[in-house]
């Protein structure tokens, strides 16, 4: 659910606002929201040329995070927003203690770098609250070998959701969440024409 958002004044198409109604030039983190959330809505109406060094400088969003759904939304439409979607981590936070990394094989130099990103934008989607119930603690090659009815399906759903190079297990977790990272700014950045 979308937090209230502060009100921005939009620029008119080929004109400028007087001084004093400018969007500040390193926004905060409503003025961040209010943007994101009026690109869904308006298409481009407010500035967002900021984005990419905001997303250089503080990151994509985290689970839960005010910025998280509407982000996701924006990178991956088509989604029947009136059903109910979850805030789905690709790989399952379940899995991401130091004891069942260290099970998993994860050397334990790279155990911090993988519990601070289990909760970052590059590990979640949004799925269908049934779908995400029913998926719950598998890793995502097991539960996309189940989801879907066929081979075609599951590889739009893939492509679709930036998530080639799915690794079979949490050992190659690491380079799937910075090659999907990058996708999802070059996605963002060409979406924000920015």
């Amino acid at each position: 659910m979308m937090s209230t958002l502060p009100t921005a004044t939009p620029k008119p198409p080929g004109g400028s606002l007087p001084p004093s109604t400018e969007v500040p030039p390193v926004p905060d983190d409503d003025i961040i929201e209010a943007n994101v959330a009026a690109h869904i809505f308006f298409q481009n109406m407010l500035p967002v040329s900021w984005v990419p060094g905001y997303l250089a400088a503080r990151g994509f969003g985290t689970y839960g995070g005010r910025r998280t759904f509407s982000v996701l939304s924006l990178l991956y439409p088509g989604l029947d927003l009136s059903k109910e979607f979850h805030e789905d981590h690709i790989f399952p936070r379940s899995r991401f203690t130091a004891k069942r990394l260290a099970e998993a094989g994860i050397p334990p130099d790279q155990i911090s770098e993988y519990l601070d990103a289990v909760d970052c934008l590059p590990n979640l989607q949004l799925l269908g609250g049934v779908p995400n119930t029913e998926k719950l603690a598998k890793l995502p090659a097991d539960w996309l070998d189940g989801a879907f009815a066929s081979k075609d399906q599951r590889d739009t759903y893939i492509r679709d959701n930036d998530l080639e190079s799915l690794p079979l297990d949490l050992t190659r977790f690491l380079d799937f969440f910075s090659q999907r990272r990058e996708r999802m700014r070059t996605r963002l950045v060409k979406l924000l024409g920015v």
